[in-house]
């Protein structure tokens, strides 16, 4: 969860695991009984406060170190994709990001088994006096430890919107919302990066950030390909849904992530490591072929009304590339 303050818009420890108690049941003739389990711990606000005071603290460090290797013990994709754009611009500009931490964080958690949980925090930026608010969704590994999946700034508008998260229950998103309108949804999401269409304000409800920001930002991205002599094409391949959702009283709570590329076709397509695509990821060097295509991942913190009683309104949104394929 990298903070690079000019574009935008982070374990080196162990990932830590939550133990399941047992209890041990007594025997009336001073007899040791075998151990018997007993019921698990439900996974409370305390365990949920664990967990993130463990991801501040290593993850801050790897962030700082802009240690790669240190955010992938506590970070998953699409998060860590964003992270490590992050640490590659920091890198181009010899800038450390600042460290973190999560204050006064709210949490949704599941009823039954702790498999996903989400949590809007205040995030304190080392050397930085406003705090900013985010909302973040940890998904638990197999080997039992918590990992950040997704991560997105909120701003002051959207903040109202999840007052409400900490007394909702984290639920599958797949049962917090139907198929057809999470398609919908995306169909939406996407067309609107790009301002392709006229927007459907009835399913995605006008939002600075994505109508201007990334509509926009695309428009002049276009343009400025089309005046050095090449074309770009966005594509959509899939959207993926947090395992999670947070039923609220406003609405469904939930993150989606759209894979799509950018395919830059031209008699001579080419990419400086100045691109901001090619900082992000890495690239030193000029690339140059027939094609050049950019996958990256758009990651979405939207509020469903309930019963589909109006649109839903974006509350943050994350972008970051995470390869380049050149064809000659």
């Amino acid at each position: 969860m990298s903070r690079l303050r000019p574009s935008r818009s982070p374990l080196t420890g162990g990932i830590l695991a939550v133990l399941l108690g047992f209890g041990l049941t007594g025997c009336a003739r001073s007899e040791t009984a075998a151990a018997a389990p007993g019921p698990a711990p439900a996974f409370g606000v305390p365990a949920a406060t664990d967990v993130l005071a463990a991801f501040d603290k290593a993850d801050s460090a790897a962030t700082v170190a802009g240690d790669v290797p240190g955010l992938r013990t506590s970070e998953v994709s699409p998060s860590l994709d964003g992270s490590i754009a992050a640490v590659n611009k920091a890198r181009l500009v010899r800038r450390n990001q600042p460290g973190f931490r999560h204050v006064d964080p709210v949490f949704a958690l599941p009823a039954d088994t702790a498999g996903c949980f989400l949590v809007t925090a205040k995030l304190r930026l080392t050397g930085e006096e406003l705090l900013v608010t985010d909302a973040s969704h940890f998904i638990r590994t197999p080997a039992g430890g918590w990992k950040l999946s997704h991560n997105v700034q909120i701003g002051p508008d959207g903040q109202a919107a999840l007052a409400s998260l900490g007394s909702a229950s984290a639920v599958p998103s797949a049962e917090a919302l139907p198929d057809g309108l999470r398609q919908r949804l995306a169909a939406q999401l996407f067309t609107r990066t790009t301002g392709a269409e006229t927007p459907d304000t009835t399913v995605v409800a006008s939002n600075v950030l994505l109508d201007r920001r990334f509509a926009g930002g695309w428009a002049i991205y276009s343009q400025q390909m089309q005046g050095a002599g090449m074309k770009v094409a966005r594509t959509f391949s899939r959207a993926e849904w947090s395992d999670c959702a947070a039923r609220t009283s406003a609405g469904t709570l939930a993150f989606v992530t759209l894979a799509v590329s950018d395919t830059i076709t031209g008699s001579a397509a080419a990419l400086t490591p100045e691109a901001p695509d090619m900082a992000a990821l890495g690239r030193t060097a000029a690339v140059h072929g027939r094609s050049i295509r950019i996958a990256r991942l758009q990651t979405f913190l939207l509020l469903v009304p309930p019963d589909g009683s109006g649109p839903a309104t974006v509350l943050g949104l994350a972008d970051a590339p995470v390869s380049l394929d050149v064809a000659k």
